[in-house]
């Protein structure tokens, strides 16, 4: 589903999907540890 999404938005090379994908991971990483404390 949510390559479908990127897809939609005309999102297709691999590496912007992962670069995508880690700067999602970063900012759940950032909230989530931002919540911890």
């Amino acid at each position: 589903e949510y390559l479908a999404s990127l897809k939609e938005k005309g999102v297709s090379d691999p590496e912007a999907i992962y670069a995508r994908a880690q700067e999602l991971i970063a900012e759940f990483d950032a909230k989530y540890h931002a919540g911890d404390k």
